[in-house]
């Protein structure tokens, strides 16, 4: 709706329960959610299964929309894919099949 905007907070449990978990906010409009998301990661750190979250999402550098756009819900898609391309070992250049393996 009017004056909506979305961004993606993607929470990463290590593969094979080794490393640290991972949060990261991809957001289009860079800082415009960065207090909500680090908002939702405190309220989850207080729930089973999440204490090991950091306090603060990490911001990794992704593609910006301009400003009066209202492309947000692309961009928010695109970095979905994004980050399930990378858990599934694909580079952004090569296309998945639904089961990981490269074309």
């Amino acid at each position: 709706g009017a004056g909506a905007h979305y961004s993606l907070l993607a929470l990463e449990r290590p593969r094979g329960g080794v490393g640290e978990t991972r949060a990261r906010h991809f957001d289009s409009l860079r800082g415009t959610h960065t207090r909500r998301a680090n908002r939702v990661l405190r309220h989850l750190r207080g729930t089973t299964g999440w204490h090991a979250l950091p306090r603060t999402a990490q911001r990794p550098d992704a593609p910006q929309q301009d400003r009066g756009s209202d492309a947000c819900g692309i961009y928010t898609a695109y970095f979905a894919s994004w980050v399930l391309r990378e858990r599934r070992g694909c580079s952004a250049a090569d296309q998945c099949s639904s089961t990981g393996e490269t074309n």
